[in-house]
């Protein structure tokens, strides 16, 4: 019963009927799994973390619930754990997708760039799916970006887009990473045609004005830059 109530409007029926179930049958692991996953849906990390390693004490070569304690740990912000638990996951299951995607976010957040981008290379080798090739491609670029490879970022954040125009998504963020991409390495025309290009596809959005005024001042277009500030404004007082 529980499993049909495990959608987050009905997650606190299902940790009612898991608990009951719990209390017949605290051995049983997937009842475990259950229990914990609901628990750290609800953000109660530390009683999920308590389940886990009671199974872990029995069972410590269970895959699952090593990726399911690194969850907990990325959660709570403690990444040199999550890094731990996860790749000792991977170590149980070399193929695992998620595994690898939450290494590399994992590694990303201790500022690991290389490994990270190793890991989320991975994921793109194992993976099919077109949502999870999107995300990565955005995890990809934020680490080169942040290294400083703009014209790799750049890429990253294209196909993201890309892949995000195939299932019917436009998120502004990408953009935004692409123009600051195309500022850093002073492709100033390309940048202002996507600028305007977004100005069309996010009218509200007085940000991309700002970067239409940034390229017309980086070429000597102090009026032009002026106009698009003031209209940044009128949307933005």
């Amino acid at each position: 019963i529980a499993y049909t109530f495990n959608k987050d409007e009905y997650i606190s029926y299902a940790l009612d009927f898991i608990e009951k179930g719990f209390k017949f049958n605290p051995q049983n692991h997937e009842l475990i799994l259950h229990y914990a996953n609901l628990n750290i849906l609800l953000e109660k990390y530390d009683y999920a973390k308590n389940l886990l390693n009671k199974l872990l004490d029995k069972d410590p070569y269970h895959q699952y619930a090593w990726k399911l304690l690194s969850s907990i740990y990325y959660f709570q912000k403690d990444h040199i754990e999550a890094l731990d638990a996860i790749e000792y996951a991977i170590l149980l299951h070399k193929k695992d997708i998620e595994a690898w995607s939450l290494k590399g976010e994992i590694s990303y957040h201790l500022n690991h760039y290389d490994n990270a981008i190793s890991c989320f290379q991975n994921v793109l080798k194992l993976s099919q799916n077109t949502e999870k090739h999107a995300t990565t491609y955005e995890w990809l670029g934020d680490c080169y970006d942040i290294k400083e490879e703009y014209e790799h970022a750049l890429y990253f954040y294209q196909e993201s887009i890309r892949l995000n125009q195939i299932l019917g998504i436009e998120d502004s963020r990408l953009y935004i990473n692409c123009l600051n991409c195309l500022l850093e390495l002073e492709h100033f025309k390309e940048c202002e045609t996507l600028a305007n290009k977004c100005i069309i596809k996010f009218p509200d959005m007085s940000i991309f004005y700002n970067y239409l005024a940034e390229v017309f001042l980086a070429q000597d277009k102090p009026m032009e830059g002026r106009n698009a500030f003031l209209k940044s404004l009128e949307l933005n007082p």
